[in-house]
């Protein structure tokens, strides 16, 4: 028989008291932390449902709550069920219209067709992107990759439209001069081919959005007599402004962003949790009250990326993006020669470094604004055509980060596994004593100006950096008097901004008639 004590009874009863605050922490975890798992809970699947209404507006990123709800949602057929149940609505609104006899008699009925996430799609990209902010240039570089898969559905919308006689016009916010070419080349390779004319934005609407350059050129069909029957898009700025069309069709996408006139600096959003309350108002003030309304437990908050600070210091291995390391974001500078990269060695003889002089991680940022303010200076001071500015670091090395909730009201549940691997945030360059970050080749009469400006991006680098003034010619490897003196034996063959050395290795059938260099000793004894 068990003898119960009064410190075992304690202990029963505090048991039986922390029990469901246990049950409590654990659900309102399971709301704040997995809502791929409980979305309805988390309210990610009311914020989607906002999102599709056209109600959540002038958001810039899918809430950090809601990325692994998103990406289920996305990727585990329950996007392909929507579409293919609008697809469907949209069929039968064709076989409804092509069974007029009367109907389409002059061959001028239309369909219009949004091409981003409608035909073709952009998954792959906002998945490498994390969901994260709209990103100009690196949307431009994978769309030019001519990648984007096509979407089924939408193909067989296509298809149908065609072979009863409609003719399909395709209008997208693509920039004509830099993606005209690979978006046909994409269209075509994806099957969609057979319409009447691919629309993208020319010159003249550049800046303006999306919604101004789609309602302006919808209007421009009907002036030129088409009937616009029916319209197909994912985001709500191909659906709206002038002539949209008898019908529209929205195909859902929840991961899609604005895209402005000007994208705002990409930044990290924080999604407010529902069980957050709306912070009193300070004495004597009034609340401010927001020109569009929405739920306070609805609204998106900017919050700071991580200070470089953090990841300054080299302590761990080299860590590159790999097949193992996936989902990296990609560096912030895309462009490592600026300037007339073209332009011949014999053209820039003075070259100036801009030399690391501490042991350090650099990140992409840095080197992007690095390069953005040492080639303003010298474009504006010595001149676009005079110089050539290259970037010698490269951001290999990804950086991580341990997420934490950061909603209100969960101070319990900051903990989490001390040291902890993270996920990728971005990535930087590892830099040593003496590694040259920033090489500028130019004329001597410009020395003066190339020392300002890698003076001043200096400011854009953490730690210390030396200029100096290299001994070499250009970009080579040659001093300035050997340089002079192989060229006068010609010896040297130009090489782009380099120049080769012909030696007398290598087999003689391939020299070209009197070209042929030997060594002293043979010069010597011949």
């Amino acid at each position: 028989m068990v003898s119960w004590t009064l410190a075992s009874w304690r202990q029963l009863m505090l048991l039986a008291l922390l029990l469901p605050h246990l049950f409590l922490d654990a659900a309102v975890a399971r709301q704040c932390f997995w809502p791929g798992q409980a979305p309805e809970d988390a309210g990610c699947l009311s914020w989607r449902v906002m999102v599709e209404a056209n109600n959540a507006r002038g958001w810039r990123t899918v809430p950090a709550q809601c990325v692994g709800y998103v990406e289920g949602y996305m990727t585990r057929g329950q996007y392909l069920r929507d579409l293919a149940g609008v697809m469907e609505q949209a069929s039968g609104y064709v076989d409804q219209i092509a069974a007029d006899a009367d109907a389409n008699a002059d061959g001028l009925d239309a369909w219009v067709f949004d091409i981003d996430d409608t035909c073709l799609s952009n998954l792959p990209y906002y998945e490498n992107k994390q969901f994260g902010a709209y990103d100009p240039l690196a949307f431009k570089a994978w769309a030019s990759r001519e990648a984007c898969p096509g979407i089924p559905p939408v193909l067989g919308l296509f298809t149908a439209l065609l072979d009863k006689g409609f003719k399909v016009f395709l209008l997208t916010g693509r920039d004509e001069e830099t993606l005209g070419s690979c978006t046909a080349g994409n269209l075509e390779a994806e099957g969609f081919s057979g319409y009447e004319r691919l629309i993208m934005r020319t010159p003249e609407y550049r800046g303006q959005s999306s919604s101004v350059f789609k309602s302006a050129m919808r209007k421009q069909l009907v002036d030129e007599g088409y009937r616009i029957r029916g319209n197909v898009g994912d985001q709500w700025s191909d659906l709206q402004g002038d002539c949209v069309g008898d019908r529209v069709f929205k195909i859902p996408n929840p991961i899609t962003f604005p895209h402005l006139a000007s994208p705002p600096r990409p930044s990290p959003l924080l999604y407010i949790h529902h069980l957050a309350s709306p912070p009193p108002p300070r004495s004597g003030t009034e609340p401010q009250r927001l020109s569009n309304p929405t739920p306070y437990h609805l609204q998106l908050f900017t919050m700071g990326r991580r200070p470089a600070r953090c990841y300054r210091q080299i302590k761990n291995k080299p860590y590159p993006k790999s097949r193992y390391c996936r989902g990296v974001p990609d560096p912030k500078i895309r462009i490592f020669d600026v300037g007339q990269k073209r332009r011949g060695v014999e053209e820039f003889p003075l070259c100036v470094h801009l030399v690391s002089w501490e042991k350090e991680n650099v990140s992409s940022e840095a080197l992007e604004a690095a390069r953005i303010a040492c080639n303003k200076y010298m474009a504006k001071h010595a001149g676009k055509d005079a110089f050539h500015l290259r970037v010698r670091a490269h951001p290999f090395h990804v950086l991580r980060i341990n997420k934490m909730l950061s909603c209100a009201g969960a101070d319990r549940l900051q903990t989490g596994m001390r040291g902890a691997f993270g996920k990728p945030t971005g990535t930087c360059a590892r830099v040593s004593i003496g590694q040259v970050l920033l090489s500028v080749r130019c004329r001597d009469a410009h020395a003066h100006q190339a020392h300002e400006a890698l003076r001043r991006a200096k400011f854009k680098f953490p730690g210390r950096q030396r200029i100096i003034t290299s001994g070499k010619w250009g970009f080579t490897k040659f001093s300035r008097a050997e340089y002079l003196k192989l060229k006068s034996e010609g010896r040297l063959v130009p090489d782009g901004s380099n120049a080769k050395l012909l030696t007398w290795h290598g087999s003689l059938a391939n020299r070209q008639p009197s070209r042929a260099v030997y060594p002293p000793s043979v010069a010597g004894s011949a």
